[in-house]
């Protein structure tokens, strides 16, 4: 995609606006689609269109993203991920539901195994879709999924009532492998699937997981409201607020899929040259959440792996005590590594999950520090997420990460385009400021195209 034929989008989209239409929307969309031209810059189209302050999605590039998924899926759905980490926008669910239920059970797993970065995201619209034919469209689409955790994902967010589930939990059972199926009783306990008990015993759920949940079903372990009296003090004392078990793997997933909000324009104070770019750049200080997403969560873990309450308590201490700038980098690295498990993976976990709190307090220092410790930051950064920097800073990376065509590049080009509509002037002052090379041309060329 060139800026040319960004600007030539909007051009289009504009005049596609001027063009009074009486048909249905969808089918409008749909008649839209099939008339894109073969060679038409459908991803241009709608990056042109998403800046459009009238609609939430016009029309056209509805349209573009329908000819996008038909013609080439895998480069529709590699920039939804993006998007999607960067927004978590619902302007595509639709789309994408559609897509997914018309290839039947086996663009899912296509789809999870192209962008695993958007897993949850893409589960839930399959989940979305394929609902409302019933528990028996579930069950076929869970049996094409390879991992019994995205099966076990899928099943939880299509069953929601026990009427629903009767007559089917030995199927369920035969599709998830015994973490998964312990932690599926566990997510079903309530008062009213007490009734369940005997098909669970018959189904072949673990014993232990079958007492567990006869007993947390029976309605005197809960209080007037529904609340479980068993999980309160899980509730009161866990830093998650999921009330089940976590392991290092479940915080490192957790800190990839914890995209922020960005941070306002007027936070930073942008001063960008040398080498790195990052030295001389000051960065007020903001506060983040240490809570974990409900649905970011690894699966059962793997047993011996689980980490205790106490120290996942811990670890939220540590968490408040850098964030709060009483601790360093280093030293919750050093700390996470002491706590953790013995194995050569700990040290890139307590690096990532040291990196996501710290991209929450100073973004510019976690990444300066980042640069230093490891030669392969730039996967980490990645992995915790580019879009938590700011686009002032973003700005002022070095040329290193500059390379034509990478995923950085584009994601940051729309990332610029979006500053660019909000505040174009201190967009072209700051990149004014950049030391002469190829990311002051391009990025001030940028800036000029728009405005015309």
């Amino acid at each position: 995609m060139t800026v040319h034929s960004l600007v030539q989008a909007g051009r289009e989209l504009s005049a596609w606006r001027e063009t009074e239409q009486d048909e249905d929307p969808e089918a409008r969309i749909e008649a839209a689609a099939k008339n894109l031209p073969a060679n038409a810059d459908l991803r241009a189209i709608i990056e042109a269109a998403i800046w459009d302050p009238e609609q939430d999605l016009p029309e056209k590039a509805a349209a573009a993203m329908r000819a996008w998924l038909e013609r080439d899926a895998m480069a529709a759905v590699h920039w939804i991920s993006a998007f999607q980490r960067e927004y978590q926008s619902e302007l595509f669910d639709d789309k994408l539901k559609r897509y997914l239920k018309a290839g039947g059970t086996r663009r899912l797993q296509e789809f999870i195994d192209a962008e695993p970065r958007i897993r949850d995201y893409l589960i839930g619209c399959a989940s979305s879709s394929f609902g409302q034919d019933g528990g028996n469209s579930i069950l076929l689409l869970a049996a094409s999924l390879k991992s019994p955790q995205d099966r076990l994902d899928l099943i939880k967010g299509s069953y929601r009532r026990g009427e629903s589930l009767a007559g089917n939990l030995a199927t369920v059972r035969s599709l998830l492998d015994e973490g998964a199926a312990m932690e599926f009783l566990r997510y079903l306990v309530d008062p009213d699937h007490a009734g369940l008990l005997g098909e669970v015993q018959r189904a072949g759920f673990p014993e232990s997981a079958v007492r567990r949940f006869e007993e947390d079903c029976s309605k005197e372990r809960w209080g007037k409201g529904g609340v479980n009296r068993n999980n309160i003090d899980v509730m009161l004392n866990n830093p998650n607020r999921l009330g089940q078990p976590a392991t290092w793997d479940s915080l490192v997933r957790s800190a990839t899929w914890n995209s922020h909000a960005p941070r306002t324009n007027a936070d930073f104070l942008i001063i960008v040259d040398g080498p790195i770019g990052l030295e001389n750049v000051n960065v007020s200080s903001a506060s983040g959440s240490i809570d974990f997403p409900r649905d970011q969560l690894s699966p059962e873990p793997v047993e011996g792996s689980e980490i205790p309450q106490e120290l996942l308590a811990e670890i939220g201490n540590q968490r408040l005590l850098l964030e709060q700038g009483r601790l360093s980098l280093v030293e919750m690295v050093a700390w996470l590594k002491k706590v953790g498990t013995a194995d050569e993976e700990m040290d890139r976990r307590a690096t990532v999950i040291a990196l996501d709190t710290g991209m929450d307090s100073d973004p510019v220092a976690a990444l300066s520090w980042l640069k230093e410790c490891r030669t392969d930051w730039r996967d980490l950064m990645g992995t915790v997420g580019w879009q938590r920097l700011p686009p002032e800073v973003l700005i002022g990376l070095s040329p290193e990460v500059w390379e034509k065509g990478s995923s950085f590049d584009r994601d940051l080009q729309l990332r610029c385009l979006q500053w660019l509509k909000s505040d174009p002037q201190a967009y072209l002052e700051t990149v004014d400021r950049l030391s002469t090379g190829f990311a002051k041309d391009r990025l001030f060329r940028l800036g000029k195209e728009r405005e015309e």
